[in-house]
């Protein structure tokens, strides 16, 4: 089926939208586990050509490194902070509960603790083969 007509379809009230969405989500899922599995294949074409950015088949392809990333969960210092961090988001958290109750939460000094600030993401749907 082609995408663009299905799209096409909805907008025109010809096709379903629930049915388009569940066809296209389908073939989201089919093409990300295709780019997965075909992906090093890819790279170890592109390798041959010599070039990081080189032009084939009307398409421009280039390579980049992978990102560098630093972990710092072996450093004593920083689980400490980060573990105290936690903390006092799931106080602020619990702060904000209650404040949507028209409750206020106070610390062991007898503080009040502020709420977070809290907004929302906008609704989704999911689909799954039933």
């Amino acid at each position: 089926m082609n995408i663009e007509q299905l799209v096409k379809d909805v907008d025109e009230g010809v096709e379903n939208p629930l049915k388009a969405y569940a066809i296209i989500r389908s073939r989201q899922k089919q093409l990300a586990d295709a780019i997965a599995h075909i992906e090093e294949y890819a790279m170890d074409e592109a390798v041959k050509y010599g070039e990081r950015s080189f032009t084939d088949m009307g398409w421009r392809f280039d390579l980049r490194d992978g990102s560098r990333r630093c972990s710092f969960k072996e450093i004593p210092e920083w689980v400490e902070l980060n573990k105290a961090i936690k903390e006092k988001e799931a106080q602020y958290k619990e702060a904000a509960v209650a404040h949507e109750k028209g409750n206020t939460v106070v610390d062991e000094n007898g503080e009040v603790v502020p709420p977070a600030s809290v907004s929302y993401t906008r609704p989704s749907i999911s689909v799954k083969p039933a």
